[in-house]
Formats: C-alpha cells, sequence, structure tokens
C-alpha cells in the first residue's frame, strides 16, 4: 500500500476531532468534513 487515501470516522465532537488530528498526527483535510443529521423514525 502506497497511502492511505480515505477514511471515515464517527465521533461526538467534529470540530475538536478534526483539530486533533490535524495537530496530533499531522493529517491534512482534502475534503468535507461531512456530517449527515441522524434519521428519525416515523
Amino acid at each position: 500500500m502506497m497511502a492511505i487515501t480515505h477514511i471515515r470516522l464517527a465521533v461526538p465532537d467534529l470540530e475538536k476531532a478534526v483539530d486533533w488530528y490535524e495537530k496530533t498526527l499531522g493529517f491534512e483535510p482534502i475534503a468535507g468534513p461531512y456530517c449527515r443529521k441522524k434519521k428519525t423514525p416515523i
């Protein structure tokens, strides 16, 4: 494998998670982040 190009994570606080991954691991977002609203049953 040459590189990891995509990961998906579920986190309780998106802003904190993005900040942590950037500062701690040096990751750079290339798209998103995207947040889907939870579907509620009818």
